[in-house]
């Protein structure tokens, strides 16, 4: 009788993976792989959009609120194409202060004080406006006052502010309406590009003065 010898792995399959069978595998690990970066992408994108349409709604607001602020305390309003003017008075410190007082501009080079008349008190103007010649567009709150030669008194700069900056995709509308000579109804819609799609928000603001008769 003849006998064989079997080696101690006789019989036992190979411990490998075939070529057919990394051929199937394979694109079925692509596949998972695709489709888990393709939800990571789109988790990343969608939060990027959250953050980014929570920052432009609370810039529009903070914006309005500045509009608001001067129009309560002015003198005279006026609205324009993508704008809006305020005549207010100066003052010694913020206007919100409880410590602020008005300037007498008729008192070289001029003083402080509080019960004078309107025409004696120094005023400045500032306007809202949507920036389109710049690039990137901006909406800006700019000062302008003239106090007389050698007076310092005056709490208030002339300068301007940007209000709002998206960048290079931003877009805005700035409108006003009258209502009276003494209460306006500000619109203003800020857009911009984020992660390839359009986001925007719009704020609406009624504001009346409380100096106007």
């Amino acid at each position: 009788m003849r006998c064989i010898a079997r080696g101690p792995n006789s019989g036992r399959r190979s411990a490998g993976f075939t070529l057919i069978e990394v051929l199937v595998v394979a694109p079925m690990v692509i596949l998972m792989l695709g489709t888990i970066i393709a939800m990571l992408v789109n988790l990343s994108s969608s939060a990027m959009r959250a953050s980014a349409q929570a920052s432009l709604q609370n810039d529009v607001l903070a914006a309005l609120d500045m509009i608001e602020q001067d129009v309560k305390l002015s003198t005279a309003i006026s609205s324009g194409m993508n704008s809006l003017t305020t005549t207010n008075l100066a003052t010694s410190s913020n206007p919100l202060s409880a410590n602020r007082h008005l300037i007498n501009k008729d008192s070289a080079p001029c003083s402080v004080a509080d019960n004078i008349s309107l025409d004696q008190t120094l005023s400045y103007v500032t306007t809202y406006r949507v920036d389109t010649a710049s690039t990137p567009k901006k909406v800006l709150r700019e000062v302008t006052i003239a106090p007389p030669s050698g007076c310092t008194l005056a709490w208030q700069r002339g300068d301007a502010t940007t209000l709002l900056d998206l960048g290079s995709t931003g877009e805005y509308t700035l409108t006003s309406i009258m209502d009276g000579t003494k209460a306006v109804t500000v619109t203003l819609t800020a857009t911009r590009k984020v992660a390839g799609e359009e986001l925007s928000f719009t704020g609406v603001l009624y504001a009346k003065s409380l100096n106007i008769q």
